[in-house]
């Protein structure tokens, strides 16, 4: 009965060390500005921060947005470019392969057209070389001025 014990003590233990190198190994942050509402057919640019909060250096893989909400938009880009573009699990993935440093950020400005009439609701994430990451839900009205 004690080996139960120190195997569960042990298995305890391992899956605590991975929480913490987990949390400690994709430490960005999101923060974005948008504006909550846009007339049909006008540009709309959306400012994405992305912080390190890490001691070390982080790589970003990607950025990732919702389908639910890159459907509202037409020509969709992002400045700086992308490395590339390719469709994700539920949208739109835009790879940078980019080292930010300790308490440094990196900047992308998304940019379309509103297209359709609705709410554009979705997540924009900042993902790691490591495949975790982070994000923030975005909200914008689109209708008439």
């Amino acid at each position: 009965m004690w080996v139960l014990s120190i195997i569960a003590v042990i298995l305890v233990a391992v899956l605590v060390a991975l929480l913490a190198w987990t949390r400690r190994a994709s430490r960005f942050s999101v923060s974005v500005a948008a504006p909550a509402h846009v007339a049909l057919g006008e540009q709309c640019v959306i400012e994405v921060e992305i912080s390190n909060e890490a001691q070390q250096p982080i790589v970003l893989a990607m950025v990732t947005v919702d389908d639910t909400f890159t459907e509202h938009f037409e020509g969709l880009y992002l400045t700086p470019p992308p490395k590339s573009q390719a469709a994700a699990l539920r949208g739109r993935a835009w790879s940078y392969g980019v080292e930010v440093q300790p308490n440094a950020h990196f900047s992308v400005s998304l940019t379309g057209r509103a297209a359709r009439f609705g709410i554009a609701k979705g997540e924009i994430q900042a993902i790691g070389a490591n495949l975790l990451g982070t994000g923030r839900l975005v909200e914008i009205g689109i209708g008439t001025s």
